[in-house]
């Protein structure tokens, strides 16, 4: 989830590296670091981590470094955010499969070609290239939430005629070409994970039996785990699920996926008490949760579990203030009951 708190040009901080480095010491086993643009043109908002840019390099390596040093893995999220930007923030138009206006800015974006989606392909692969030299230990795919990847998986924003649009093997045709891009690249021992969104919640969207079928798709084509999560920027409720949401309210999602592959899938949304967490496990609905608000609001959650003392745990409360502050100030995450929040090194890492 992002945080705002790299630099304007979206290079890495003391700030940020202290605030993975307290999740990792806190006993996240992996930390799938938030998005990151993998052209100019796919940033979503300022502040952004850019795996493009040379001379940030330095600063992710750092932040891997970091991770590790507290005993966590690590993974590096790669994204394109397509036609869910503003021309301000990219200095251009914002593109997409079709010319199909986004749901939330309502601008036009302007089609890609065969060559830009070549072009984009590659930039997903460099950046899996990157990541790997720079001691990550795998990347996450970001094919949810309607970023560039999910325009191109839903009938919603993919309307072309060509090899990348109509029946769903076209439409998954760019993935595919990342992922086997990226094995060409580094080889079969670094893990790829895919997020996806299971169920636009969004008429004309994806739904849970075509996502199903996109799974077994990436199952075939080598995938090491499918994180299942919901929504679109027309849905933003299921992305970032407020207080109204139940909690684990796209457990049934995860859990149909789970039933219908072999790989690990990873459950999402609202999962913020650790006897949910568990509860989902143990039913076998998922093989591994994922937090961002829960870890946000207390990054020692799991600690505080393993101690005993998870009456201490300070518990999110979806109201959702870390996004708004992040999308509509367009700066650092806050949190209502975390007012720890960014002060990571003078609390935990002096």
């Amino acid at each position: 989830m992002g945080t705002g708190f790299a630099k304007r040009d979206g290079s890495i901080t003391e700030k940020l590296i202290n605030y993975y480095r307290a999740r990792a010491r806190g006993g996240v086993g992996l930390i799938i670091v938030e998005e990151t643009a993998v052209e100019a043109r796919g940033l979503g908002y300022g502040y952004q981590l850019r795996i493009y840019e040379d001379s940030h390099l330095d600063g992710l390596g750092e932040l891997a470094r970091a991770v590790h040093d507290e005993g966590a893995k690590v993974f590096i999220q790669l994204a394109h955010a397509g036609r869910q930007t503003l021309p301000a923030v990219i200095k251009d138009t914002p593109v997409a499969p079709s010319p199909v206006p986004c749901l939330k800015f309502k601008h036009t974006p302007r089609e890609l070609s065969i060559r830009e989606i070549k072009d984009i392909e590659g930039a997903f692969v460099a950046g899996a290239d990157k990541a790997k030299a720079l001691g990550f230990d795998g990347v996450e795919l970001h094919a949810a939430h309607g970023y560039l990847l999910c325009e191109f998986l839903s009938p919603l924003s993919n309307h072309r005629k060509d090899e990348y649009g109509g029946d769903l093997e076209n439409r998954t045709r760019i993935l595919i070409n990342i992922i086997e891009g990226i094995k060409r690249r580094v080889g079969d021992d670094f893990p790829i994970f895919v997020k996806i969104s299971a169920d636009e919640y969004y008429e004309g969207g994806l739904r849970l039996q075509e996502s199903l079928e996109i799974g077994r798709l990436l199952e075939r084509a080598g995938v090491s785990a499918i994180t299942v999560s919901a929504g679109n920027y027309g849905s933003f409720d299921w992305v970032v699920q407020p207080v109204q949401k139940e909690p684990g309210c796209l457990v049934h999602l995860a859990e149909a996926f789970k039933r219908e592959l072999s790989i690990p899938v990873i459950a999402v949304g609202r999962i913020n008490e650790p006897s949910l967490a568990e509860k989902i496990l143990e039913e076998k609905k998922a093989d591994l949760i994922a937090m961002g608000r829960a870890l946000i609001a207390d990054p020692y959650l799991l600690r505080k579990v393993q101690e005993g003392k998870a009456n201490e745990i300070n518990k999110c409360l979806a109201d959702n203030q870390c996004i708004n502050t992040l999308f509509q100030r367009g700066r650092e995450i806050t949190c209502s009951v975390n007012g720890d929040l960014g002060t990571e090194k003078e609390l935990h890492f002096r």
